[in-house]
């Protein structure tokens, strides 16, 4: 059996960013994942998921270095979003016009 000190239990958006942010630590980390890691292709088609990503998580991603990557493949401005849930009739709508904040141009 492996002995780590920290297990971070899924490697979605979040999962990831820890063990980013714990490089270099270190500590012995290990991230546990059911599902098989897939390689970064620039020619795969992105996934259907939209994630809304604030001031401080650009931030985060940035101090991670991982935001240029971001912004080089993934990123796109969005002008309105409504948010639903498969099983409840509440949705919450969001509406703007393109938003930059006072440290980027980027969304």
């Amino acid at each position: 059996m492996q002995s780590v000190d920290v297990a971070i239990v899924g490697g979605g958006m979040v999962g990831l960013a820890v063990a980013c942010g714990l490089q270099g630590s270190g500590l012995r980390v290990a991230v546990l994942e059911q599902a098989e890691p897939q390689p970064l292709s620039a020619d795969a088609r992105p996934a259907q998921r939209v994630s809304a990503i604030n001031a401080a998580s650009e931030k985060l991603l940035s101090k991670l270095d991982v935001w240029p990557a971001i912004i080089a493949r993934r990123a796109s401005c969005y002008h309105g979003m409504e948010v639903w849930d498969k099983d409840s009739l509440a949705t919450s709508a969001l509406m703007t016009k393109v938003w930059a904040s006072a440290t980027s141009d980027t969304l």
